[in-house]
Order: structure tokens, then C-alpha cells, then sequence
């Protein structure tokens, strides 16, 4: 797809940049990912349908432990599938925007997802670690777990999670430069690029804070049906639970199913035009980084 990426731009126009390209080489988008993106779809599918599944027991106690333990099981292995589906998914779609084949960015995609995942449960495990002796410390000083103690906990928490988001804004960059320039390595989604990252914080930070509004606003319109359909199904269980006979379909989870597909297939390439947003604003770091570097040496 031909672009002119190393251009310095605000956060509109990276936007703007972003819809464009995206609109006018969307056949050719679908063309090259559509077998990804279906196969994802199809896979994350399971995970709402799994879900169907395990409502009965979250209203009417009628699941044993081991339906709820074996339900948790499904998804985690739908989790895993849907990661390394997710991995075909980009790798397929940084061709596109780095013009490289798919065997030159699939490893470099995997590698970038281990590093997420490690990323992400280092995070999770600081949070317990930090979060659970303050919280025991003033339990015991307590003598009980109070209202305000459970606040506490809360608060705490949140406090770490946003932390730890805005910690990782960087990494829209730096991430990005990795998967562009195979010259870099993985460790560098951490080292120089993150720190110049962070000098770009407030650029970073509006481009991915806004097309998480849009991102969200389409998805709570893509995903509406199925979250209609799960909660009549709740009703109908707490209906039956009071004697009243089942009110959904026997075809109830395949619907919920083939409309869950869909939406995860729309999800899919909201994705990547999410991506697209990040991709240009590389491009725009990058140039301003180049014009810096010039001024600087012509100053000297």
C-alpha cells in the first residue's frame, strides 16, 4: 500500500491519514486477511457461546464446580488459540504496511505477543505483591475487614492499573518501530525507542485515548445483539427459577454464536484500524525525531 508514512502530523491528521488509507486499500485489506480475521471470529465465538453456557449456574446454583471450572478451562483455551490466530492476523497485515512477506513479520509478531503476555502478568503479579501486605497490614490494624478496608483494596488497585497503562503508552511506539524496521531487536520494545517514546508521552497518549472512545462506541453498537441475547437468556432462567416455563429457543446458543462471529469479525478490523492510527503515528515520531537531529547538527 503506497503511503507517505515520515511525515510529521497532529493527532487529527494521523487519524485522517489512518481513515484514508484504510478506505482506499480496504479490498486489498480483506483480500489478505480475511482467512485470519474469520478463523479469529470464529474462535472468539466460543468464548460468548462458552459463556451461554455457564449462565444457569450464576443464577440458579444448578452447575456443579466442575461445570464452572471446566467453562473457565473452555475459555482459557480459546484464549490461546485466539492469541496465536491473533499473531497470523498481524503478521499478515504488517505486510501490508512494512511491504515485507508474511514469513519475515509472523516471528517478529510472536515474539512481540510473548512479550505482551509477559509484560502483562509481570504487571498483574507486582499489583498483588504490592497491593496484598498494605491491604494486610491494615486489615490487622483493624483487627477486621471493614467497608473502608475493601475501598482501600479497590482504590489501590485502580491506582496501579491506570499507572501501569499510562506506563505502557510508550510501547504504541516503540512496538511499532520493532515490527517497521528489522534492524531492531526485541528487546528494544523496552530500551531506546521506549525511552523516546516517552517524549512523545502526550501524542501517544491522545491517539490512543481517542480511538479507544471510537473503538468503544462501535463495539457497544457491533456488540448490542449479543449482549441482548445473553441477557434473555438471564431472564428466562430467573423466570424458570420462579416456575415459569423456558422462553428461549432450542437454536438460542447458535444464534448467540453466528452473532458473536460477527461481531468479533467487525472487532477484528477495528483493530487494525487502530494499528493504522499508531503506524502513522510512528511515521510522524519518527520525522520529528529526523528534524531534530538536523537542526542539532546544523547548529553545531
Amino acid at each position: 500500500m503506497e503511503t507517505e508514512l515520515y511525515k510529521i502530523r497532529s493527532v487529527q491528521a494521523c487519524f485522517r491519514a489512518a481513515y484514508d488509507l484504510f478506505c482506499s486499500n480496504f479490498k486489498t485489506i480483506i483480500r489478505k486477511t480475511w482467512k485470519p480475521a474469520t478463523a479469529l471470529s470464529l474462535a472468539m465465538g466460543f468464548t460468548d457461546l462458552a459463556y451461554c453456557s455457564y449462565l444457569p449456574s450464576q443464577v440458579g446454583n444448578e452447575q456443579s464446580l466442575a461445570r464452572m471450572m471446566m467453562t473457565y478451562a473452555a475459555i482459557m483455551i480459546i484464549g490461546v488459540v485466539s492469541t496465536g490466530i491473533s499473531v497470523w492476523f498481524f503478521g499478515k497485515f504488517m505486510g501490508l504496511l512494512n511491504g515485507r512477506t508474511y514469513h519475515d513479520n509472523w516471528p517478529r509478531a510472536l515474539r512481540l505477543t510473548g512479550i505482551s503476555i509477559i509484560v502483562i502478568c509481570a504487571l498483574a503479579v507486582l499489583i498483588v505483591l504490592v497491593c496484598v501486605p498494605i491491604i494486610f497490614m491494615a486489615s490487622s490494624a483493624a483487627g477486621h475487614a471493614s467497608n473502608s478496608i475493601v475501598i482501600l483494596s479497590i482504590a489501590l488497585v485502580g491506582v496501579l492499573y491506570i499507572a501501569s497503562l499510562l506506563a505502557l503508552v510508550p510501547v504504541s511506539y516503540s512496538s511499532m518501530k520493532y515490527m517497521m524496521e528489522p534492524q531492531q531487536k526485541a528487546w528494544s520494545v523496552f530500551g531506546k525507542p521506549y525511552r523516546q517514546g516517552w517524549h512523545h508521552w502526550g501524542f501517544l497518549f491522545l491517539c490512543g485515548f481517542l480511538s479507544i472512545i471510537i473503538y468503544s462506541l462501535i463495539m457497544s453498537v457491533v456488540h448490542m445483539p449479543v449482549g441482548i441475547m445473553l441477557l434473555a437468556k438471564i431472564i428466562s432462567q430467573r423466570g424458570m427459577a420462579m416456575g415459569d416455563p423456558a422462553g428461549i429457543p432450542v437454536f438460542f446458543g447458535l444464534a448467540v454464536y453466528v452473532l458473536a462471529v460477527a461481531s468479533y469479525f467487525i472487532w477484528s478490523y477495528l483493530v487494525l484500524g487502530m494499528t493504522t492510527i499508531f503506524y502513522y503515528a510512528y511515521g510522524s515520531i519518527e520525522a520529528k525525531i529526523k528534524e531534530t537531529t538536523q537542526v542539532t547538527q546544523t547548529t553545531e
